[in-house]
């Protein structure tokens, strides 16, 4: 299918297929400019060769696309993805004065493959000398001259590209494009020019419009702000990735995914589900410029963006609004009063297709409009952006032409080079805020120390206290083991001599049972004596024996008082022992008794000083608790501020 547009052949808008590419295309042989979108399931190096071969006047741009668009009569401007399509849009030299194409080195083979081996910085230095050596044949101003830029979509370089082309200060113009696409599975990406097909490269495009024509800027999105953000804070840009945010009050590291989740009031296994109508953005100069997350990985606790993102950047929390309305809302305002439109190259992100899918047939902006462009792996207007919408429209101009854009692109072009400028200021205004708080940290700990040293001379002063009170205890307790043993000593004496009165004791009940029988002996005696004196009467022999016996009786009796007498005496001098014992232990034990009581004082002040000390200790365990604390906080702080570092710079251990 082939359609013309405009009269005095001014540009052309072809819908083909590969097997009747020769055929559509021969009608573009005299085409000045060409770019093509070329879908993943046509053979790229083809296409190339072809359009190179019937247009040998024609400077080339040509991608890879996810998707394609094209507005002509009847037809949806989303065409089917993966089918055998191709879009080519030809602008005349009655349209363009002059067009350079280039070819930049992204230096991102490493990027690629997932594995970084330069910084960032020094992939925008590489990028800049490669910028520094191109020469280009006519002079820029962005007033008549634009620049289409391609940038292979798997390069992960967009903003790496658009730091280097600011820092360069050789190029003022608008830069707008997008990333070259393919298939959905992100194997493979392409870009071409006259020379050929190829990949880890940025195409641009200086095309210089031909007065009168007059080209203007137009981008959408579907987006408004909730009013909630996220500073970014441990981020990767060269793979996208976003681990950690900063909490606004505290000025830590949150896990980013956790944080979202307790935005959002759910679990991680919902977090994708709540995230449909939401996406983020930052702001440049006021504007959104979107930033969508591609997917989680809750393993590495991580989110993919399909965009660069910086550390200290501000994500704002951005939700979805009517598709196919507001682009055509947005659309309608812009074009009004413009003039007639020309051509319009379209690059629209792969997540607006994918994300609207139930809305891509009712988009009619672009009804009867000779437009066409392709879906792309991300797009790019002065910075990288996703899910927005960004067209070049050239337009034969009506009186009074004008486009905010253009016309107050020096702004932009300011905005766009402060935003990485302000990137490495909030960097290090990140760094500076951290390690101020840092020190303020270290400063509590300062004032922390002070007063543990200013408790160690109490705590010594009362330490040695009571360690005097503690000899003093142990001296007691030593004299008290001493009487103790003596008391034992004494006692066991007493027990001897209790012995010994006991033994003596039996004796004596021994001589008093032979006393007894004595007695008994002398009273039968003295009776039988009575007896036989009152037979003899006169007669005296009788008593007179009975008198001899009971004198020897006496004699024995007298005896055994005497032994009696003697054991008595033993008893006595036993007991009087005894006595003398048992005085000296009741002196003892009564010393014992007032030594008890002056251990008791003794150990009742140990008591209360070990009190004090133990207070002082407590006091101290306490602040040095808390010290600790405070230093192992500190230390996950500049560990911290350490990675963080580590990230702003673009190094990694």
């Amino acid at each position: 299918m082939f359609k013309r547009f405009a009269r005095g052949k001014e540009a052309w808008l072809v819908r083909t297929s590969s097997e009747r590419l020769a055929q559509d295309a021969a009608q573009l042989r005299d085409a000045a400019f060409i770019v093509g979108f070329v879908s993943a399931a046509v053979d790229m190096d083809r296409v190339q060769r072809t359009l190179a071969t019937l247009a040998p006047q024609a400077e080339l741009a040509l991608s890879l696309t996810a998707g394609e668009l094209c507005s002509l009569s009847g037809e949806p401007l989303y065409l089917p993805a993966g089918g055998d399509t191709i879009v080519l849009q030809g602008w005349s030299k009655v349209l363009v004065e002059a067009v350079h194409v280039v070819r930049v080195p992204l230096y991102c083979e490493d990027l690629r493959a997932g594995q970084p081996l330069i910084d960032m910085e020094e992939r925008v230095r590489r990028i800049r000398q490669s910028l520094d050596r191109m020469k280009l044949p006519f002079v820029l101003d962005h007033r008549d001259t634009v620049a289409i830029t391609l940038v292979d979509g798997l390069s992960n370089s967009e903003n790496f590209l658009m730091r280097a082309i600011y820092e360069s200060a050789r190029f003022p113009l608008v830069f707008i494009g997008g990333s070259s696409g393919g298939p959905l599975d992100f194997s493979h990406t392409l870009l071409g020019d006259r020379s050929g097909t190829f990949d880890s490269h940025a195409l641009i495009a200086f095309v210089k419009i031909r007065k009168p024509y007059r080209y203007s800027i137009f981008k959408t999105q579907n987006f408004k702000s909730t009013g909630t953000s996220f500073i970014a804070g441990e981020c990767r840009p060269e793979l996208r990735t976003l681990h950690s945010v900063i909490d606004g009050k505290s000025g830590r590291l949150v896990d980013f995914i956790s944080a979202l989740c307790r935005h959002f009031d759910c679990d991680e296994k919902h977090l994708e589900e709540q995230l449909k109508r939401y996406t983020f953005a930052i702001r440049i100069n006021g504007e959104l410029f979107v930033r969508s997350i591609l997917k989680f990985d809750f393993s590495k606790r991580q989110a993919h963006f399909a965009c660069d993102i910086s550390c200290g950047d501000v994500l704002e929390l951005v939700e979805s609004q009517h598709f196919s309305a507001r682009t055509a809302e947005d659309f309608s305002r812009h074009h009004q009063g413009k003039g007639k439109l020309i051509a319009g190259l379209l690059n629209d992100c792969i997540l607006r297709r994918l994300n609207n899918a139930d809305e891509l047939g009712r988009v009619d902006a672009f009804e009867g409009l000779p437009v066409g462009g392709f879906s792309t792996f991300g797009e790019l207007l002065g910075v990288n952006v996703n899910q927005t919408l960004s067209m070049l429209l050239i337009y034969r101009p009506a009186p009074g032409f004008s486009d905010d854009y253009v016309d107050l692109f020096p702004i932009r072009y300011a905005s766009f080079l402060t935003y990485f400028k302000e990137a490495e200021i909030k960097r290090l205004q990140m760094m500076n805020t951290m390690k101020s708080q840092l020190i303020n940290s270290l400063e509590d700990y300062r004032r922390f120390t002070e007063t543990v040293m200013a408790d160690f001379p109490r705590l010594q002063s009362s330490m040695g206290t009571f360690t005097t009170m503690i000899e003093d205890v142990t001296g007691l307790v030593t004299q008290f083991s001493s009487d103790m043993g003596e008391s034992s000593r004494t006692t066991s004496d007493l027990g001897a001599r209790i012995g010994e009165l006991n033994d003596s004791a039996l004796q004596a009940r021994t001589l008093l049972t032979t006393i007894g029988a004595i007695a008994q002996q002398t009273n039968l005696l003295a009776l039988n004596a009575a007896v036989e004196a009152a037979r003899a009467g006169e007669q005296g022999r009788g008593f007179a024996v009975v008198a001899a016996e009971v004198r020897s009786l006496a004699g024995r009796t007298q005896e055994s008082l005497d032994q009696i007498s003697k054991v008595i005496a033993s008893v006595q001098g036993s007991v009087e022992s005894v006595n003398a014992r048992l005085e000296a232990m009741t002196q003892m034990v009564s010393a014992f008794s007032r030594q008890g009581l002056q251990l008791q004082t003794t150990i009742d002040a140990s008591r209360s000083q070990a009190a004090h000390s133990s207070s002082d200790l407590a006091r101290m365990l306490t602040s040095t608790a808390k010290i600790h604390e405070r230093m192992q906080e500190d230390a996950r702080h500049l560990e911290e501020i350490i990675r963080l570092s580590q990230y702003a710079e673009g190094q990694h251990a």
